[in-house]
């Protein structure tokens, strides 16, 4: 037992003296109390004895290097008990008990509009897959500083050639969703609509938020230049 925890239960054992002798005096009879102590004592007596055998018996299996003083053997040898309570009773920490909270999956809507494509967004949707393999050891944000830096070069015809791309895809992904919706429509599912915060970040998709485009483009090409 560590020092400590032998300090604190001879500090309850003394309590608990303390306690039945004042209820000795206080009643005007002290042979239970006298009765007590001696049963108490042939306790410990017996204790020692087996306290003493076990000893021996683990001299006796397991030699012990006599050259160091014995109570820094002891000290080296306690072994860690469960701190007590004030009862004295061992203060187990477990793991906690009971059902454990799942975490809420969010549901995402299969015929929910998807974001609108601009010029810049998808001309970087275009041409990722090839600059990535060309550069593989490349992340995903140099990637697209690469692309940026591409896009500031493209001269303004080209631009709206995109920008007409861009339309067009928009309008056949809109005719997709228009289709699934009326699809599950007929088959009596209702479909919800979805928050205007709820965001999407697939992919590189997260780097083609279109919001503020311009500024963002000209802070990519500051920073990669």
């Amino acid at each position: 037992m560590a020092p400590s925890e032998s300090n604190k239960t001879a500090q309850l054992f003394q309590h608990k003296v303390d306690y039945i002798y004042k209820n000795s005096i206080m009643n005007g009879d002290t042979s239970a109390f006298v009765a007590y102590l001696r049963c108490e004592a042939n306790m410990a007596a017996d204790k020692a004895i087996q306290l003493r055998e076990m000893a021996d018996n683990l001299v006796a299996g397991i030699p012990i290097d006599h050259s160091k003083p014995e109570t820094e053997i002891i000290e080296s040898e306690v072994v860690e008990y469960a701190p007590l309570d004030e009862y004295g009773v061992p203060k187990y920490k477990g793991k906690r008990r009971g059902r454990k909270s799942k975490k809420r999956k969010r549901q995402r809507n299969p015929s929910k509009t998807k974001r609108q494509h601009t010029a810049y967004t998808f001309f970087v949707q275009t041409n990722y897959p090839n600059v990535k393999a060309e550069n593989p050891e490349h992340q995903s944000k140099d990637v697209i500083t690469i692309l940026a830096k591409q896009w500031a070069d493209v001269p303004e015809i080209e631009r709206k050639n995109w920008q007409q791309r861009a339309k067009s895809n928009s309008v056949q992904n809109s005719t997709i969703v228009d289709d699934v919706q009326t699809e599950n429509e007929a088959h009596g599912m209702k479909v919800e609509g979805v928050s205007k915060d709820e965001k999407e970040t697939i992919g590189a998709d997260f780097y083609l938020t279109p919001t503020k485009e311009k500024d963002r483009l000209k802070d990519i090409v500051t920073l990669g230049a």
